[in-house]
C-alpha cells in the first residue's frame, strides 16, 4: 500500500530472556533492522510467534508514513 515503510530484522529469544519482558521487566524491545535503523517494538506484538523455544525468526515490520505500527509479519 502507498505509504508503508518496511523494515527487517532476525529475531532469537530464548524463553527465559521473553518471560522477563511479559513479566514487565521490559515492555519494549529494541531491535537493528537489516536496514541499519534501530527500532523500538511493543512486545505484546510478539505474542502471536512465541513458542515453548521463545521467538526466533526473520520477520518484517510494517509501518505507516505516520510511522504508527500496521503489523509484524514473519517471514
Amino acid at each position: 500500500m502507498a505509504g508503508e515503510r518496511y523494515f527487517h530484522f532476525h529475531l532469537n529469544i530464548d524463553p527465559d530472556e521473553l518471560m522477563r519482558v511479559y513479566r514487565g521487566a521490559a515492555h519494549r524491545l529494541r531491535v537493528r533492522s537489516v536496514e541499519g535503523l534501530v527500532i523500538d517494538l511493543d512486545a505484546n506484538h510478539l505474542r502471536a510467534y512465541t513458542t515453548r523455544s521463545g521467538v526466533q525468526g526473520d520477520f518484517r515490520l510494517v509501518i505507516s508514513a505516520e510511522n504508527k505500527f500496521l503489523r509484524l509479519e514473519r517471514i
